[in-house]
């Protein structure tokens, strides 16, 4: 499964993510992969041929209400049940920064795992994210979303200055804050490394181990909401870094 995640520039994320962090509390019901479009029918392919899961062609439909997902593909192996989201444009992890909170933003790659708000995350705590609620049945659906979480012992609110080791934080600067302009290259982000590694490039892997699962294309995003005492628009975007040197300095971030 990594090498098919290094394959097509996939990753996990979703509630088993949180689940292993927190081994015991609740037990996930499926696997959410996120694929960006140009690569979703060869990871079609893989999950089908290679790993012998079934497409429930009845249940393939339009999911406008993430403004990044284009497409949900279902599939089923046994009791094995995966979600995969096609993700406009070159990083899928621009989807991830559209989730109801913080405690969900998560993600696994080839390279290892990335909790991006993780002082928040591994202390059970979250913020709200209110950035792409289009209307008033999404908004409901988040509700019921943090709610649940809610239920598993999680913590939320919707001001980072809520939480008091939080009182007095940089507005702008601070990682956690949800005004923070963020990315994944940032060194922010709290980073667990997968031993294994692709067979091929090991060279390159190890480097990008250290940054984002892609190194060609970060994401920078802030979130949204009523934060810091003020209401704001939250964003996310795939980018591309061009030059070599751009990439080493985002590695050298990313090692501290």
């Amino acid at each position: 499964m990594l090498n098919a995640l290094g394959e097509t520039r996939s990753l996990i994320s979703g509630s088993v993510l949180v689940a292993a962090l927190f081994p015991g509390r609740f037990k996930p019901n499926d696997v959410d992969i996120y694929c960006p479009e140009t690569t979703g029918t060869r990871l079609l392919d893989i999950m089908q041929n290679r790993f012998g899961f079934h497409l429930n062609k009845g249940v393939d439909v339009q999911y406008p209400r993430h403004l990044a997902i284009r497409k949900i593909h279902w599939l089923t192996k046994g009791s094995a049940k995966i979600n995969l989201m096609l993700v406009e444009g070159d990083n899928a992890a621009v989807a991830v920064f559209q989730f109801h909170s913080t405690i969900v933003m998560n993600v696994l790659s080839v390279h290892g795992l990335y909790c991006t708000y993780g002082d928040l995350t591994l202390a059970g705590e979250g913020l709200v994210n209110n950035s792409q609620t289009v209307d008033e049945a999404q908004a409901q659906r988040n509700l019921r979303c943090i709610e649940k979480y809610e239920g598993r012992g999680f913590k939320f609110e919707r001001r980072l200055g809520n939480y008091k080791r939080y009182a007095d934080h940089e507005c702008g600067i601070n990682a956690s804050c949800p005004t923070t302009v963020r990315t994944l290259h940032d060194g922010h982000s709290t980073f667990f490394p997968l031993t294994a590694h692709l067979e091929t490039d090991k060279e390159s892997n190890t480097k990008n181990n250290r940054t984002a699962f892609d190194g060609k294309h970060s994401v920078v995003w802030s979130l949204g909401g009523d934060s810091c005492g003020w209401g704001h628009d939250g964003f996310a975007f795939s980018v591309e870094l061009h030059d070599k040197k751009e990439e080493e300095t985002a590695w050298d971030e990313g090692s501290r």
